[in-house]
């Protein structure tokens, strides 16, 4: 955001002393870091909250698609499941032998 270097911070300095004088500025200086650290901090904290929030409504989505995916496959595989058994069940058992003929003889030579 700001691009300050070494040479611009030097001249802040030397104008802060110069206008603070050199009893005010520890405590300046140590007033400025307490509030860039509650500053950063509050920061930080409203950041994980908002990712925190992001993710968990990511979550609820990705749960109720598979939550959807899994029913329908249930629904396939049921539907299936019953289309090929219906047709078994009507359908007499192949023993693999053949009916006794009604002369009684054997059919197969």
């Amino acid at each position: 955001m700001f691009d300050v270097g070494f040479w611009e911070l030097l001249i802040i300095g030397v104008i802060a002393l110069i206008v603070l004088g050199p009893e005010r500025l520890p405590e300046l200086a140590r007033t400025i870091g307490l509030w860039t650290g509650r500053a950063r901090a509050a920061f930080y904290s409203v950041r994980e909250e908002v990712e925190r929030e992001i993710n968990t409504d990511g979550l609820r989505e990705t749960q109720r698609a598979l939550q959807r995916e899994m029913e329908q496959s249930t629904r396939q595989t049921y539907s299936r499941t019953t289309t090929e058994t219906t047709p078994s069940l009507r359908d007499p058992p192949d023993t693999g032998r053949d009916e006794p003929d009604p002369t009684g003889r054997n059919t197969r030579q």
